[in-house]
């Protein structure tokens, strides 16, 4: 058997190191320069060099243009950045004058193009920073309006009592005025009530502080505003009694009728009587409903006492009127169960005619009911 032969391990050549762009040939003439740098320079400093020129040549707001394009107008024209390093030089580019003459030109051309960059920039700034914007809460607008309207007026008041004027205003009709509810009583209450405390301790000289602050002010005008603050705590209670007056009562959302029946409880058939119910999702919002007992045999009229018809909790019919409903013994009901589908006159009148004695129903359903009709 033949020995296989090694295999021979590859060749790595050693990487090629980048020196910079401080290695250039400078000794060659141009074009060898541009070579090197399109081999031998990385990006880092092509960029440094390209930005550089740009910030010493152009005006300020010019070069935060330029450089505000993209980074690969920097770093993927490698000759470009090569001509800045030989103009830096002060080298001769001989043949090469071109690229001297339309150095300044060739950045120049990202002017507008940067100006629209950093216009779209702004503007994407200026978005974020608007939604950015804290919004004030409802009770957070409550209290400036507050603040902005009646207590500037309180503060008004109190600025001319200082002043020695023998002034008062109307709160309830600032109330008015401003529309403001119930809901700024309590801060307007707050200042009031503490005009009243040192007022009142100043009047009646519980309080030696009190009566120091206020001693240039005569008793008859201790009085006077002692009389005004009641006045305003007397209408800030109208104000109370006012806005609960003009409060709409909340109108109690009535449940799907699914729900409502999810739980009732009744006799889907009656195979001796050869009845069904009707579905009890019909009963919801109906005006008059029959139901027939076929344990105990009796038949019941329900008549709603509402406009929206009736209603189901649990097993129980609501909103039904107790002095119109009404339930009889049925002696015959093979006879009197076929007249409940006729009209409601033709039913009331065999219904009079029923020889048991009529009582009241108790609007509670079970397994023996059978939901028989009911009428919108």
């Amino acid at each position: 058997m033949p020995i296989p032969k090694a295999r021979k391990k590859p060749v790595r050549l050693p990487r090629r190191k980048i020196a910079g762009a401080e290695a250039a040939p400078l000794d060659k003439g141009f074009r060898a320069c541009a070579d090197y740098f399109h081999l031998d320079v990385d990006k880092k400093q092509l960029s440094e060099i390209t930005k550089g020129y740009v910030k010493q040549e152009f005006s300020k707001e010019d070069s935060k243009a330029i450089l505000a394009n993209p980074e690969y107008h920097f770093t993927m024209y490698t000759h470009w950045a090569a001509a800045i390093w030989w103009q830096n030089k002060e080298l001769d580019f001989g043949e090469q004058q071109g690229y001297k003459t339309k150095l300044r030109s060739h950045y120049e051309k990202l002017i507008e193009p940067g100006l629209k960059i950093l216009a779209e920039k702004k503007k994407n700034t200026e978005e974020e920073a608007a939604r950015k914007v804290i919004r004030l809460t409802p009770q957070q607008l409550m209290a400036r309006k507050v603040a902005e309207t009646i207590m500037a007026d309180l503060d008004e008041l109190e600025d001319s009592w200082i002043m020695g004027e023998k002034k008062s205003i109307d709160v309830y009709a600032l109330f008015k005025k401003y529309e403001l509810k119930s809901f700024a009583v309590p801060t307007v209450k707050e200042r009031v009530e503490g005009w009243k405390l040192d007022y009142g301790d100043a009047y009646e000289k519980n309080c030696e502080q009190a009566v120091e602050a206020f001693s240039h002010v005569k008793r008859p005008e201790l009085k006077r505003r002692l009389k005004c603050i009641d006045e305003m705590l007397s209408d800030l209670q109208r104000v109370v009694v006012a806005t609960k007056a003009n409060r709409k009562p909340r109108v109690k959302k009535a449940k799907a009728a699914d729900k409502q029946v999810k739980d009732l409880k009744y006799l889907k058939e009656d195979k001796d009587l050869k009845i069904v119910s009707i579905n009890p999702m019909a009963v919801v919002g109906a005006m008059r409903l029959l139901v027939v007992n076929s344990k105990y045999r009796t038949i019941t009229e329900y008549i709603c006492a509402r406009r929206e018809g009736f209603e189901i909790k649990g097993t129980t019919l609501q909103h039904w009127d107790v002095d119109q409903s009404r339930t009889k013994t049925m002696r015959k009901p093979d006879e009197f169960i076929p007249i409940c589908q006729k009209t409601i006159r033709q039913f009331g009148k065999a219904f009079e005619a029923l020889t048991t004695k009529e009582t009241k129903p108790t609007g509670r359903l079970n397994a023996d009911c059978v939901l028989l009709k009911a009428d919108i």
